[in-house]
């Protein structure tokens, strides 16, 4: 494959093939001339029509700020440099031109070294050609920024500062910096350097890191900058400074190459190395990761490694399981960045709504007191606390394995923290934090099984969660071993349990920490064998979003720094050593504090003069959509016994809510009229499908109940009783439509008026799936407090002042009535719904 590179290629050709190309080339130019001719004459011809706009495929750009849409249309999607690389054929990468060995010029006039070559390799992989441009330390981010390259593989510390402006590829070399002195200084470290003078590279880490490093030891010393190491060098050989900084792998071969020079004392700090690309274009930035880690699995970055330093260990470049969807060629070009940046989102709402989960343990469950916790859950609250000063600022909203991701690509929560393994392809519809756990995969089986590794699995039924990482790897694991097995998958862990008690599953598998719990806690189950997989953790936040998803990496490094990270992790995993979050060196370009900030101006309303409720973004207004209806687990074969539904679990109310508002609960015994939010509510239209449940339990015959009147009811002084049916909702099959009484105090009441074969539960919270606390007979009046956000539940008030949601679909509501009715946040966390 041609390659265009600086230096000047070799040009010593065969004369036979010098003609050959002349001719060739005469007759390009032949055809060139006439298209631009013609090209002219038709330019000429609408001339008096419209203006003539020149615009290059790649334009100079203010170099402090991130290249946007093209000048002549603001509402231009932006375009990711996946698409100016495939248009030219060629990957234009900026690399240093005198940082051995790194990058270099040899002795051939070629350039050389460790990225070079890994940068070749990459477009191999790619199948375009390679064009480097030299860059130094003080230009670099610079010319990413201008356009001037597409991608910078120059040595360059992952320094949080550098966020603001660029996007940084996974670490893929990790260096220190230290000292190189003349063999004859007597200089040993850092704490001789006391007045000294020392050299260092203008725009690199070295000066910042140095003097940080002298000021904590005591040490008074000045920095002399460079824009280049060859005149520093010269310096230092010449006796103008005392001392060159930078890092160790560099002096390292400087020394090599020069016995009079040495390099003193250990590394000082740690260097983690990022390529660097355009911010916010996550397609490029997952591609360029990607392939760093194909490159690694393949041997190829190993090969590469060892030219360069063949004295080290390679690099353990972190590999994300799965497979990422697209190459080069096939994978999306355009993106969109949110319009209105999430941390502004969670200052407008002064809260932060997480995605967690409720029934794995230790990372998110409900406790015996109905409490949702866990080390994510405490994660979550650390994220709040730090972010906008109160632990408590955080809904937390459930998840499972199957609804975390789209419900977090749908805009319904800011972050998901559900033990989510980083898997590649999930990088299309997310982004995700930088790893904050690391788990790997196993089996759980019964006490009694001879199951005692994957070896013994052919021909068993195993049980995993759907949406999880845990299918694909045990039936990869069971192809590559040549085994037989079928896989059962389950929505919720607490079914898979109970299917594996009564024999209905082999074997359950997921990761190693969750099922030491459930071993511990379920004295008839075991673990059988070793981990299998890796499971990265990390968090998902919204794609396109580079900002938000810095600010949730700078406080997982913050809160490692500090130990809070690792007292959480000692609070939930006992005396297991922490997972040691990677840091960069470094201070954010803005402070974690968001609610710090500049604080983001609600509109005034132009009739009251008074400022109105921040109004949620968009993307969690229009149109929000429900967590999707788990689908019906499978059960085990029709011979073998139903498993046992165990009872439900208490969830907190607060968390069921997917978009929630900042509006108070209204309560029953207020006097004051409820605030009116008009909402045109959608016309409901029967069911076709029952709700499903995870597991089946038998479903007695409808009873008929008397056919309800239009007239006003009287306000009901108990539950009363009903035909109570398996779970709720059932499809409505009968258009009945339920009256909304005219206040009464303050309170507007809703009579609830069902078809004679259909039953209303009033739940503890925004989902079929929770705890039941009425039946509600048809015909009574209850006294309503709101509807949740999506229009699909009702909140009103039982006889006995505990707060309830009854699904809309149960009813058939008239709009217009309804409307009157106020949208209303959840009850509050962690509190049993209580008398108002």
């Amino acid at each position: 494959m041609k390659r265009t590179e600086l230096p000047t290629p070799n040009l010593n050709i065969p004369c036979r093939d010098l003609a050959r190309l002349f001719h060739i080339h005469r007759l390009s130019r032949l055809i060139l001339a006439a298209i631009v001719v013609v090209a002219l004459l038709a330019t000429l011809a609408q001339a008096n029509a419209a203006p003539l706009i020149a615009a290059p495929a790649r334009q100079e750009t203010d170099p402090t700020a991130v290249p946007t849409a093209s000048p002549d249309s603001e509402t231009t999607t932006p375009v990711s440099t996946i698409q100016h690389i495939r248009d030219r054929g060629a990957l234009i990468a900026g690399v240093k031109y005198d940082f051995r060995p790194f990058g270099f010029v040899d002795e051939k006039g070629d350039i050389a070294g460790f990225d070079v070559d890994l940068v070749r390799a990459m477009a191999d992989l790619w199948g375009v050609d390679v064009q480097f441009v030299p860059v130094t330390s003080s230009d670099r981010i610079q010319k990413l920024v201008a356009g001037e390259v597409d991608l910078v593989a120059a040595s360059m510390t992952h320094k949080k500062e550098r966020d603001a402006l660029i996007d940084f590829s996974q670490t893929y070399f990790l260096d220190g910096q230290s000292l190189l002195v003349r063999a004859d200084s007597g200089i040993e470290g850092v704490t001789d350097l006391n007045g000294k003078t020392v050299a260092a590279i203008q725009g690199s880490t070295s000066i910042d890191q140095i003097h940080a490093y002298a000021e904590t030891n005591g040490v008074a010393l000045d920095i002399l900058p460079f824009q280049e190491y060859p005149p520093a060098l010269a310096a230092l050989n010449a006796g103008q400074v005392d001392a060159l900084t930078t890092d160790s792998v560099f002096l390292l071969q400087a020394a090599q190459e020069n016995p009079d020079l040495t390099v003193a004392g250990p590394r000082f700090t740690q260097e983690p190395y990022g390529m660097g690309v355009s911010k916010g274009d996550s397609y490029f930035r997952n591609l360029v990761d990607f392939t760093l880690q194909a490159l690694k699995t393949s041997g190829v970055y190993d090969e590469i490694y060892a030219r360069w330093f063949p004295d080290d260990e390679p690099y353990a470049v972190r590999i994300m399981p799965g497979e990422w969807p697209y190459d080069l060629y096939s994978s999306p070009t355009t993106f969109e960045p949110p319009a209105t940046p999430r941390i502004d989102e969670i200052l407008s709402r002064g809260k932060l709504l997480a995605g967690v989960k409720y029934d794995f343990a230790p990372f998110g469950f409900v406790d015996d007191e109905g409490a949702v916790v866990g080390f994510d859950v405490d994660i979550a609250r650390e994220f709040a606390a730090r972010w906008l000063g109160d632990p408590d600022a955080v809904e937390l909203v459930r998840v499972t394995s199957d609804t975390r991701i789209p419900v977090l690509a749908s805009g319904q929560i800011d972050l998901a923290i559900a033990s989510m393994t980083h898997k590649q392809e999930r990088d299309d519809l997310i982004d995700f934090s930088q790893t904050y756990f690391l788990d790997g995969q196993s089996l759980l089986v019964r006490t009694e099984s001879d199951i005692e590794s994957l070896e013994n699995l052919d021909g068993k039924m195993v049980a995993a969660i759907d949406g999880s990482t845990s299918i694909d790897n045990i039936q990869a694991k069971a192809n590559e071993m040549g085994i037989g097995i079928e896989v059962l998958p389950f929505q919720e862990y607490p079914s898979a349990l109970e299917a594996l008690k009564a024999g209905q599953v082999d074997v359950l598998t997921t990761d190693n920490v969750a099922l030491s719990r459930f071993a511990m806690e379920n004295p008839g189950l075991r673990l059988a064998g070793d981990r299998f997989t890796e499971e990265p953790y990390g968090i998902g936040v919204p794609n396109y979003d580079a900002d938000f998803r810095n600010l949730v990496n700078f406080t997982l490094q913050e809160m490692a720094a500090d130990g809070s990270y690792s007292a959480l992790y000692r609070k939930w995993f006992g005396d297991d050593p922490p997972y040691v979050i990677e840091i960069w060196p470094g201070e954010p370009s803005s402070n974690v504090n968001i609610a710090a900030r500049a604080p983001i101006t609600s509109p005034v309303t132009a009739e009251a003069g008074q400022k109105a409720p921040a109004t949620p973004a968009p993307a969690l207004t229009a149109s929000p959509i429900s967590e999707p209806s788990p689908t019906p687990t499978p059960t085990a074969a029709p011979t073998q016994a139903p498993i046992a539904t165990p009872p439900p679990t208490p969830a907190p109310t607060a968390t069921s809510t997917f978009a929630p508002t900042d509006a108070p609960t209204p309560t029953a015994t207020s006097t004051a009229t409820p605030t009116v939010l008009v909402i045109q509510l959608p016309t409901l239209t029967p069911s076709s499908t029952p709700a499903p449940t995870l597991t089946p339990t038998p479903t007695p015959a409808p009873t008929s109940t008397p056919t309800p009147t239009a007239t006003q009811a009287p306000i009901p002084t108990a539950p009363g009783t009903a035909t109570v049916t398996a779970h709720a909702p059932r499809p409505v099959t009968t258009p009945v439509t339920p009256q909304v009484q005219p206040p009464v105090g303050g309170q507007s009441y809703v009579i609830i008026t069902v078809p004679d074969d259909h039953n209303v539960n009033a739940r503890r919270a925004q989902s079929v799936e929770t705890e039941r606390l009425a039946l509600l007979p048809v015909g009574t009046a209850h006294p309503a407090t709101g509807r949740s956000i999506d229009t699909a539940w009702l909140q009103i008030v039982l006889p006995d002042g505990r707060l309830a949601w009854v699904f809309t679909e149960t009813i058939i509501a008239d709009a217009d009535q309804l409307a009157a009715l106020p949208v209303v946040a959840p009850p509050p966390l962690n509190e049993p719904a209580s008398s108002p």
